[in-house]
């Protein structure tokens, strides 16, 4: 009996979720595209991880410590920035915008471009996406104000490999972070 490419990929799937590189409420269950994209995105990093181990096994190798250790561990320690989670992302986060009280946000950076790509205020019955104004207002606050990103936690966000499933396939008009 063989396999089919669903019931691996369901696995594969699985096998994420139980080491916990992936969420099972990141990953829509009506978009096999986009499933399979966050599966891919895994795997790349999961790549970037071995050949970061590769690396810091050859610079251990190279022993007499000097300017060209310091500089491959330089090139390492570069390459460890790059391993770091992609998406900042807060599902609930309060913010008074200019002339309002406070209103409930949720929002996702992209921290390889430094973008907030998604935003979105709550309304009396739905989520709405943001303004452009509204999302540079929003992105001042969290990025410069409170600087979210150096400890996330404190303001309910967090670090992620995957946008939130809320994210649309089409972001807001990228406001810089």
């Amino acid at each position: 009996m063989t396999a089919s490419c669903s019931d691996f990929a369901s696995d594969v799937q699985q096998a994420m979720y139980d080491a916990k590189l992936l969420r099972e409420d990141d990953v829509p269950d009506d978009n096999v595209e986009r499933q399979t994209g966050l599966v891919l995105d895994v795997l790349k990093r999961l790549v970037e991880i071995k050949d970061l181990a590769a690396a810091l096994a050859e610079l251990v190798q190279a022993a007499p410590a000097g300017e060209a250790t310091l500089a491959a561990a330089a090139a390492v320690v570069k390459s460890i920035e790059t391993i770091v989670p992609r998406w900042l992302v807060s599902d609930e986060y309060g913010h008074c915008f200019v002339g309002s009280k406070e209103t409930r946000t949720r929002w996702a950076v992209d921290l390889e471009t430094g973008k907030m790509v998604y935003a979105q205020s709550f309304g009396e019955t739905k989520w709405s996406d943001l303004h452009r104004d509204e999302v540079e207002d929003l992105r001042e606050d969290v990025m410069d104000v409170n600087e979210v990103r150096l400890s996330p936690e404190d303001f309910g966000a967090v670090l992620r490999d995957v946008p939130p499933t809320w994210a649309h396939d089409e972001p807001v008009e990228a406001v810089p972070a």
